[in-house]
């Protein structure tokens, strides 16, 4: 009998046998003693490597990922964590060899990850300096005045009850196999993902997949890193007063 099942274009993963070889969850257990620094680079780590993998679908860019899958505990000492400054170039040159709905797909990604902090901008880079220095200042006056209605979500500092639910629902070790899944257009069933996660906890149920532990790690992957990252500087820039 086949231990995978195809469901709506995707196969459907329900053995703990077909998940990839690199998963042990005995990796993950130095999440124990994580503090926020420690959590948010392991998650900034991983946003990066996949973002660059699902726009270019290169061989490196896998490999990339499946080293942070082989040895998932990332150091903050060993990775620029904070961009250099507050102006990024967007560059989507990579996405023009694809086809129109890859295109769609690639971007939509981008767009919704960046949510409604980000805004990217074509500038007239012909024009002169103080011209777009005064229309940028005049266009964020304005943009930053009319922002008055709150987010989807408004996010509160992060604190040790979140990274305790992050201990709690084993969410690097989920975080991994969430991207496998993106990675190679797969789905694992809930069921399987409770069985491999949380074989020893009775509590946490397909219910708790499904409804806590699944959009939790949305939250991580598409929403929640920009707040972080800005209390992540904050929190550096105090200590280093």
């Amino acid at each position: 009998m086949s231990i995978s099942k195809k469901v709506s274009g995707l196969t459907k993963i329900t053995k703990a046998e077909q998940l990839p070889s690199w998963f042990n969850l005995e990796n993950y257990l130095p999440t124990q003693g994580f503090n926020l620094l420690d959590w948010y680079t392991n998650f900034i780590v991983r946003n990066r490597a996949y973002t660059r993998y699902f726009m270019s679908k290169s061989d490196t860019d896998r490999q990339e990922l499946e080293k942070i899958w082989r040895n998932p505990i990332c150091k903050p000492s060993d990775h620029e964590l904070l961009p250099e400054s507050a102006v990024t170039e967007l560059n989507l040159s990579p996405l023009f060899h694809l086809s129109d709905s890859e295109f769609t797909e690639r971007v939509k990604i981008i767009f919704q990850s960046q949510q409604n902090e980000i805004i990217n901008l074509t500038i007239n880079s012909s024009a002169p300096d103080e011209v777009i220095i005064n229309e940028l200042s005049q266009w964020l006056s304005l943009k930053r005045h009319s922002k008055k209605k709150p987010t989807s979500k408004s996010w509160r500092a992060f604190n040790e009850t979140d990274m305790y639910k992050w201990k709690e629902y084993k969410v690097l070790a989920a975080l991994d196999l969430v991207l496998y899944e993106m990675t190679e257009d797969i789905k694992i069933t809930d069921s399987l993902l409770s069985h491999v996660l949380f074989f020893d906890d009775h509590q946490k149920n397909v219910e708790s997949i499904r409804k806590t532990l699944r959009p939790m790690i949305k939250d991580i992957l598409f929403r929640a890193l920009i707040p972080l990252q800005a209390q992540i500087r904050s929190n550096l820039s105090i200590r280093n007063k």
